[in-house]
């Protein structure tokens, strides 16, 4: 341990002495010991930098990863210095190898080599070392050097009132497998890393034996951090994470990171290997546009329908229709939206517009004749674009009229008919996220590198233009290619330097894995942050990745072509064919030589009643009823003996809209009168 008063002695008269005798590996004439003697092992103190944790920056959040990054300072009074030996450990055995470096264990996977640490000691003015075994070191295949095992781990946790942040509840941890202890930057460079336990920030001015160990440690197989240089490990490298399950939320906890867990290594201070900060998780809750998605297009004819998918609800969902599936079919127009059920608490979906066009005609108008004479049929549209096809029967390709009505040939007999609405709808356009280059860093690709963008086609569709960003005016040729680079489609276009759209007019056919990418190095601005993939048009396409994302480390590019505008394909919705009839039926008082009851229906057209009014001229008994044209009786009543005027209601509830007859029985002679209902 540190001895208080001789370490603010030293303080003092550090500069002198340094600036008079030298402190090296090789000569120990201006080191100082702990305690102020002239005989001392020089060891390091290895911390833990909280200014890079508490730097946001530096600890990227995303869903279901934390990255980390961390600094351990030497603010000792030696050098941390470790060395490679002869040894290797294979599973539970020890293999002595000297000279020889061992590739691979017998099962494959590679050896440990076991390590040693070199400590300085200092005797008057001589310096002598002795080494002590540390742990172990393994080669790291992607960054193509020695790491030291088990340097250090870190873990999100709920802090309890237990002091010590080692013994706190677990809520996810992760471990850095190994470092390659190199001296990345001085205490003076990376001001404010190099903290001792009073809070002091060192650098050269302060730190007893500052550089003693050289400052030029770097990968291989002698390591080391010399006395006041900071090893660094930023959140990009390999293993610099944490995995968060779906069952960690948001909210307030505490990254703890410790240095050396193991004790492999001999410091002067072994109190100070572990920093808990406060740290807030605010990406792990599923947003609400994150929850339902639809997966075709949106806006459809009558008849058709659309899947919706609820999304991230481990515990279950409720949909806005009762459902409580992973998936409904949408059918009818309306919002449509599903409360999924996550570890994270119930969240409601953004609503999804479902729009349904319905062509078919509001009323069919029949008619009735009683005598042999051409009819005019009619029907009612709600689409004032729409063509009104007629068709002599329902085997007719061909029609026999266009329009709202049809004027028949003479008919002596009852005829039936039918016609279709179609309306024709224009495409509609969208245009994709992202819609422009600033919601990240970037800058222009080199020439050595030419990125491109990977997306799926759901349903066919136009690809018009897209919107780029030239760092010089010339010719691009844009393409697309499919997953085995084969080139679906290509236009060369001239772009000015700066922002400028460039028409493509691709018919996209649905697929997976097709590539937009220039044939040249294009010269064009990407974002090389702050890309959140899929960006997606409902339905039609979705921008998944481009060809240089590094999902492993969290690195995610977006190359050159923004703000796509999408069209859907033009569609023409066709109503089911609806019949429209002219019945041939007896004619008011037919058997009368001169009526003996006269009679009114109004309103008419109506819809909940009618009222039917008459005028008897003699005392007889009358029925009325009311019939569908297919002779259905839907109402009846007996009104008994009438002389004169009389008035009565017709029910008209729940009735389907179409042609009726009203019908009066009477002793001598059957009445109609035609009635509309809506």
């Amino acid at each position: 341990m540190k001895n208080t008063f001789y370490f603010l002695f030293s303080i003092l008269f550090a500069t002198v002495v340094l600036a008079q005798d030298p402190c090296t590996t090789s000569n120990a004439t201006g080191c100082l010991c702990p305690d102020g003697s002239v005989g001392c092992d020089l060891l390091p103190d290895i911390t833990i930098a909280e200014i890079l944790l508490l730097d946001p920056l530096n600890q990227p959040e995303r869903r279901g990863e934390l990255r980390v990054s961390i600094a351990t300072p030497n603010i000792g009074w030696g050098p941390l210095t470790v060395a490679a030996s002869d040894y290797y450990v294979c599973g539970t055995d020890t293999i002595y190898s000297p000279g020889i470096n061992v590739n691979n264990c017998a099962d494959g996977t590679a050896p440990r080599q076991l390590i040693k640490q070199k400590v300085y000691h200092k005797d008057n003015g001589t310096m002598t070392n002795y080494d002590r075994w540390a742990g172990s070191m393994t080669y790291h295949p992607t960054h193509f050097h020695m790491h030291v095992d088990a340097w250090c781990n870190f873990s999100l946790r709920n802090k309890s009132s237990d002091p010590n942040p080692l013994n706190w509840p677990i809520v996810v941890s992760g471990e850095k497998l190994g470092f390659c202890l190199m001296d990345y930057g001085s205490c003076d460079y990376y001001d404010g890393y190099c903290v001792d336990n009073g809070g002091t920030v060192r650098n050269s001015s302060n730190q007893i034996n500052y550089g003693l160990g050289g400052g030029e440690y770097s990968c291989g197989l002698a390591q080391g951090i010399s006395v006041g240089f900071t090893d660094i490990y930023h959140y990009y490298l390999d293993d610099m994470d944490i995995q968060i399950p779906p069952d960690v939320c948001d909210g307030d906890y505490y990254l703890v990171v410790q240095v050396d867990p193991n004790n492999n290594f001999a410091e002067t201070d072994e109190t100070n290997n572990v920093m808990a900060i406060p740290f807030s998780l605010s990406k792990q809750n599923y947003k609400p546009e994150e929850l339902l998605t639809a997966t075709g297009v949106t806006t459809f004819c009558k008849g058709d329908a659309v899947e919706l998918q609820a999304n991230h609800g481990a515990l279950g969902y409720l949909w806005s229709t009762g459902d409580t599936t992973n998936t409904i079919q949408a059918t009818e127009t309306g919002l449509y939206t599903v409360t999924a059920y996550t570890y994270c608490g119930a969240i409601q979906s953004t609503p999804i517009q479902i729009q349904v066009d319905d062509v078919t005609p509001t009323m069919v108008n029949n008619d009735s004749i009683c005598s042999p004479t051409a009819v005019t049929l009619s029907i009612d549209v709600a689409q004032p674009n729409g063509v009104v096809k007629w068709y002599e029967d329902l085997n007719s390709a061909t029609p026999i009229a266009e329009g709202t009505s049809y004027t028949t040939p003479v008919l002596s007999a009852s005829k039936t008919y039918y016609v279709q609405n179609e309306v024709f709808y224009p495409g509609q356009t969208q245009f994709n996220e992202p819609h422009d280059n600033l919601f990240g860093l970037g800058g222009y690709n080199s020439l050595a590198n030419n990125g491109y963008e990977i997306f799926d086609v759901l349903k066919q569709c136009e690809l018009v233009s897209i919107k780029v960003y030239a760092q010089v005016a010339g010719e691009r040729t844009i393409q697309v290619l499919d997953e085995d680079d084969n080139v679906l489609h290509s236009a060369t276009v001239n772009l000015p330097q700066g922002e400028s759209r460039a028409n493509l007019n691709f018919m996209l056919q649905p697929g997976s894995n097709f590539k937009l990418k220039s044939l040249q190095h294009p010269q064009l601005y990407r974002n090389n942050s702050n890309v959140t993939y899929p960006y997606v048009v409902n339905g039609y396409v979705s921008i998944k990745a481009s060809n240089y994302d590094d999902p492993a480390n969290g690195d995610y590019y977006y190359y050159y072509y923004y703000d796509w505008e999408v069209k859907e394909l033009d569609r023409t919705c066709v109503s089911e064919p609806m019949p429209v009839s002219v019945f041939y039926t007896d004619c008011v008082g037919m058997n009368d030589a001169q009526p003996t009851v006269y009679c009114h229906v109004s309103p008419n057209p109506a819809h909940n009643q009618a009222t039917i009014s008459m005028q008897s001229n003699e005392a007889q008994q009358i029925t009325l009823t009311l019939q569908d044209l297919n002779g259905k009786t839907h109402w009846s009543k007996s009104l008994g003996k009438v002389q004169g005027a009389i008035s009565h209601a017709i029910p008209l509830q729940n009735l389907p809209q179409g042609l009726y007859l009203v019908r009066i029985d009477t002793e001598k002679s059957t009445y109609t009168e035609k009635l509309n209902v809506y």
